[in-house]
Protein backbone atom coordinates (compact mmCIF):
# COMPACT_ATOMS: atom_id res chain seq x y z
CA UNK A 1 0.00 0.00 0.00
CA UNK A 2 0.91 3.55 -0.92
CA UNK A 3 -0.13 6.38 1.50
CA UNK A 4 -0.82 10.27 0.88
CA UNK A 5 -1.12 12.27 3.93
CA UNK A 6 -2.88 15.54 3.02
CA UNK A 7 -3.99 17.79 5.34
CA UNK A 8 -7.64 18.55 6.66
CA UNK A 9 -7.53 22.02 5.43
CA UNK A 10 -7.06 21.35 1.95
CA UNK A 11 -8.98 18.37 1.49
CA UNK A 12 -12.14 19.08 0.48
CA UNK A 13 -10.40 20.64 -2.00
CA UNK A 14 -8.77 18.09 -3.00
CA UNK A 15 -12.23 15.54 -3.01
CA UNK A 16 -13.70 17.90 -5.28
CA UNK A 17 -10.93 17.31 -7.59
CA UNK A 18 -10.67 13.79 -7.07
CA UNK A 19 -14.77 13.49 -7.76
CA UNK A 20 -14.60 15.82 -10.72
CA UNK A 21 -11.94 13.10 -11.97
CA UNK A 22 -14.17 9.99 -11.28
CA UNK A 23 -11.49 8.78 -9.54
CA UNK A 24 -12.51 5.89 -6.62
CA UNK A 25 -10.95 6.00 -3.24
CA UNK A 26 -11.65 6.32 0.30
CA UNK A 27 -11.02 8.51 2.91
CA UNK A 28 -10.30 7.31 7.22
CA UNK A 29 -8.67 8.77 10.00
CA UNK A 30 -6.89 6.80 12.24
CA UNK A 31 -5.06 8.50 15.00
CA UNK A 32 -2.82 5.65 15.68
CA UNK A 33 -0.68 5.83 12.12
CA UNK A 34 -1.16 9.52 11.49
CA UNK A 35 0.16 12.81 12.76
CA UNK A 36 -2.23 15.05 14.13
CA UNK A 37 -4.72 16.96 11.66
CA UNK A 38 -4.15 15.13 8.97
CA UNK A 39 -5.31 12.37 6.78
CA UNK A 40 -3.94 9.67 4.87
CA UNK A 41 -4.78 8.01 1.80
CA UNK A 42 -4.32 4.39 1.07
CA UNK A 43 -4.02 3.12 -2.58
CA UNK A 44 -3.72 -0.56 -3.95
CA UNK A 45 -0.56 -0.52 -5.70
CA UNK A 46 -2.70 -2.73 -8.71
CA UNK A 47 -4.67 0.91 -8.89
CA UNK A 48 -1.40 2.83 -10.72
CA UNK A 49 -3.67 4.46 -13.22
CA UNK A 50 -5.93 6.00 -10.23
CA UNK A 51 -2.20 7.06 -8.04
CA UNK A 52 -0.92 8.78 -11.24
CA UNK A 53 -4.60 10.83 -11.50
CA UNK A 54 -4.04 11.71 -8.01
CA UNK A 55 -0.45 13.24 -7.93
CA UNK A 56 -1.71 14.95 -11.06
CA UNK A 57 -4.45 16.48 -9.71
CA UNK A 58 -2.04 17.55 -6.37
CA UNK A 59 0.39 18.85 -9.11
CA UNK A 60 -1.92 21.05 -10.78
CA UNK A 61 -3.99 22.37 -7.92
CA UNK A 62 -0.94 23.56 -6.13
CA UNK A 63 1.18 24.28 -9.70
CA UNK A 64 2.49 28.45 -9.82
CA UNK A 65 4.22 29.75 -12.27
CA UNK A 66 5.67 33.27 -12.32
CA UNK A 67 5.39 35.20 -15.41
CA UNK A 68 7.37 38.01 -16.38
CA UNK A 69 5.54 41.59 -16.70
CA UNK A 70 6.26 45.41 -17.97
CA UNK A 71 7.03 46.00 -14.03
CA UNK A 72 8.48 42.25 -13.02
CA UNK A 73 6.89 39.17 -12.24
CA UNK A 74 3.71 37.95 -11.34
CA UNK A 75 3.01 34.73 -10.04
CA UNK A 76 -0.05 32.72 -11.01
CA UNK A 77 -2.12 29.22 -9.92
CA UNK A 78 -2.27 27.64 -13.66
CA UNK A 79 -5.80 26.62 -12.14
CA UNK A 80 -6.93 30.12 -12.56
CA UNK A 81 -5.95 30.66 -15.26
CA UNK A 82 -9.43 30.48 -17.97
CA UNK A 83 -7.00 31.22 -21.58
CA UNK A 84 -4.06 32.77 -23.11
CA UNK A 85 -4.57 35.78 -25.29
CA UNK A 86 -2.15 37.44 -27.70
CA UNK A 87 -3.53 40.85 -29.22
CA UNK A 88 -0.63 42.28 -31.49
CA UNK A 89 2.83 42.39 -29.47
CA UNK A 90 0.41 42.37 -26.42
CA UNK A 91 -0.26 38.99 -24.54
CA UNK A 92 -3.10 38.98 -21.93
CA UNK A 93 -3.58 36.51 -19.34
CA UNK A 94 -7.39 35.79 -18.21
CA UNK A 95 -7.25 34.84 -14.61
CA UNK A 96 -10.67 34.57 -12.93
CA UNK A 97 -12.72 37.43 -14.06
CA UNK A 98 -9.04 40.10 -14.27
CA UNK A 99 -6.77 40.50 -16.86
CA UNK A 100 -3.06 40.39 -16.95
CA UNK A 101 -0.37 41.50 -19.59
CA UNK A 102 2.53 39.67 -19.58
CA UNK A 103 5.93 39.83 -21.60
CA UNK A 104 6.20 36.64 -23.16
CA UNK A 105 5.63 34.57 -26.71
CA UNK A 106 2.39 32.73 -27.12
CA UNK A 107 4.48 30.04 -28.60
CA UNK A 108 6.79 30.05 -25.50
CA UNK A 109 3.77 30.00 -23.52
CA UNK A 110 2.19 27.18 -25.09
CA UNK A 111 5.34 24.47 -25.03
CA UNK A 112 5.60 25.69 -21.06
CA UNK A 113 1.81 25.16 -20.35
CA UNK A 114 1.15 21.87 -22.57
CA UNK A 115 1.70 19.56 -19.83
CA UNK A 116 -0.69 21.64 -17.85
CA UNK A 117 -3.73 20.86 -20.51
CA UNK A 118 -3.43 23.69 -22.04
CA UNK A 119 -4.50 23.84 -25.49
CA UNK A 120 -3.20 26.14 -28.52
CA UNK A 121 -6.83 26.75 -30.05
CA UNK A 122 -5.59 29.53 -32.68
CA UNK A 123 -3.10 31.30 -33.51
CA UNK A 124 -4.46 34.22 -31.14
CA UNK A 125 -5.74 31.74 -28.10
CA UNK A 126 -4.44 29.15 -25.75
CA UNK A 127 -7.20 27.53 -23.66
CA UNK A 128 -6.69 25.76 -19.99
CA UNK A 129 -9.06 22.50 -21.37
CA UNK A 130 -9.83 21.86 -17.85
CA UNK A 131 -11.83 25.47 -17.70
CA UNK A 132 -14.29 24.20 -20.91
CA UNK A 133 -17.80 23.49 -20.41
CA UNK A 134 -18.90 22.87 -23.76
CA UNK A 135 -17.94 22.38 -27.49
CA UNK A 136 -19.84 23.22 -30.18
CA UNK A 137 -19.61 22.21 -34.00
CA UNK A 138 -19.49 25.74 -35.59
CA UNK A 139 -19.91 26.90 -39.08
CA UNK A 140 -16.78 25.73 -41.93
CA UNK A 141 -15.38 22.83 -39.83
CA UNK A 142 -14.39 25.51 -36.76
CA UNK A 143 -15.69 24.50 -32.84
CA UNK A 144 -17.21 26.89 -30.40
CA UNK A 145 -15.90 26.60 -26.78
CA UNK A 146 -17.61 27.79 -24.14
CA UNK A 147 -15.59 27.84 -20.71
CA UNK A 148 -16.99 27.58 -17.31
CA UNK A 149 -16.60 31.76 -16.53
CA UNK A 150 -19.18 32.47 -20.11
CA UNK A 151 -16.49 33.35 -22.66
CA UNK A 152 -16.38 31.96 -25.79
CA UNK A 153 -14.10 30.81 -27.99
CA UNK A 154 -13.19 29.05 -31.43
CA UNK A 155 -11.10 26.53 -32.62
CA UNK A 156 -9.77 27.32 -35.76
CA UNK A 157 -10.07 25.78 -38.47
CA UNK A 158 -6.18 25.03 -38.82
CA UNK A 159 -6.18 23.81 -34.77
CA UNK A 160 -9.20 21.51 -34.63
CA UNK A 161 -7.41 18.10 -35.65
CA UNK A 162 -4.48 18.87 -32.86
CA UNK A 163 -7.41 20.47 -30.14
CA UNK A 164 -9.45 17.11 -31.15
CA UNK A 165 -6.05 15.10 -30.41
CA UNK A 166 -4.94 16.73 -27.10
CA UNK A 167 -8.28 15.84 -25.98
CA UNK A 168 -8.85 12.09 -27.26
CA UNK A 169 -12.04 13.14 -29.39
Amino acid sequence: MIKIIWSKDELSNLEEKLNQQHIQYVISESVDMLPANTIGIEIDQNQEESLKKIFQVIEYEKMQMFFPTQDGYVQLHLHDINYIESFGEEIYVHVRGKVETIKKPLYQLEEMLKPYHFIRVSKSFIVNARKISYIKVGLNAKLKLELKDGSILEVTRSFVKSFKKSLNL
